[in-house]
């Protein structure tokens, strides 16, 4: 498992067997310096690409003078207690390769070098993984209820759990209102936890399940209460409006939609997430999918909502049960942070 302790600087501990070694296709390297073993997987490397950055990785690699040393290839070998999945996510940070779609990073990638970049106290790489983190949870209310979903990461979810789990890990609370504000649109398959690539499953602390419930029923009572008592007045007027212009093809269906999609919407979420602080282009796309073109681009300029979810957004710590300092920052507008 990625989170224990990697071993002391002896390469015969565990002595592994060299024939039951796999050598990782991708971080092999004839020229390497060094090989590491995860699991059964074994991978040559440059010793001084991992000893620079890493504290850890020097005392491993300081190898007892007139001892034996296990070799493989040539090269003096060292086991880690890392999953070869995980270790391998590290390597190709630490050796980066040209790809395509810088953009699209999966979450399972990012979660690995985190761990384990904090793990052997490469501090630059584990801080720079958090910031990636912090580009996606954005804090700020403007920046979420506008995104439009082509974040930098590929995130599912249910990648929450683990989210939680790295912000408690690196300190990096700011991070855990939106974390928990996306577990609570997880449902019932919370509780079975998230499975990473190693096959290590995570869950949510019994205190922290409870802080996700606690949240959903809070949005879904203010959903109810609050938010639908004024959507005739708030929705019905605004679309009608946009409706009776020229640009729009199907002014009923819109006018209709106006009126009754948000109060539909809410009621048949049931268990399922309470919706009303889902950044605003997903509830625009999800719940006034019917309206044509034209009606959900008027709707996109404006938040009707607005109002009651920068409110329920400053109190968002305070009703999942945690203490975030900086969360009054949040509010300020873009660019005053």
């Amino acid at each position: 498992m990625s989170s224990g302790p990697p071993l002391a600087a002896d390469p015969l501990a565990d002595e592994p067997n060299e024939d039951d070694l796999i050598r990782d296709a991708e971080f092999w390297f004839d020229a390497g310096s060094v090989v590491l073993v995860a699991g059964k997987v074994a991978f040559k490397v440059y010793r001084e690409t991992l000893a620079v950055p890493s504290v850890v990785f020097q005392g491993l690699f300081q190898f007892p003078r007139n001892a034996a040393i296990l070799t493989l290839d040539g090269c003096p070998l060292v086991k880690v207690s890392d999953s070869p999945e995980d270790f391998r996510h590290l390597l190709r940070v630490l050796f980066p390769r040209p790809t395509v779609g810088e953009n699209d990073i999966p979450f399972p990638h990012v979660s690995a070098y985190i761990r384990l970049a904090h793990k052997y106290k490469m501090t630059s790489i584990w801080d720079d993984g958090v910031k990636l983190l912090m580009k996606y949870y954005d804090p700020r209310h403007d920046f979420w209820a506008c995104r439009d979903g082509l974040g930098l990461l590929l995130i599912d979810p249910i990648h929450a759990i683990d989210a939680i789990h790295i912000a408690r890990l690196t300190g990096a609370e700011i991070i855990l209102p939106l974390a928990f504000l996306q577990c609570a649109d997880v449902g019932p398959d919370l509780a079975f936890g998230y499975g990473r690539e190693d096959g290590t499953r995570i869950f949510l602390t019994p205190e922290d399940l409870a802080r996700v419930l606690r949240l959903r029923d809070k949005l879904r009572r203010e959903a109810d209460l609050h938010v639908l008592a004024h959507e005739r007045c708030r929705f019905g007027p605004l679309l009608a409006t946009c409706g009776a212009t020229d640009a729009c093809t199907s002014p009923n269906r819109c006018r209709e939609a106006a009126c009754t999609a948000w109060t539909n919407a809410v009621a048949d979420r049931n268990g399922g997430d309470p919706l009303i602080l889902r950044p605003w282009r997903e509830i625009v796309e999800e719940v006034y999918g019917s309206m044509c073109p034209a009606c959900r681009e008027c709707l996109l300029r404006r938040d009707p909502l607005q109002d009651a979810r920068r409110t329920l957004w400053s109190y968002l710590p305070r009703t999942i049960g945690i203490h975030v300092p900086m969360w009054s920052l949040v509010m300020k507008p873009p660019g005053e942070i």
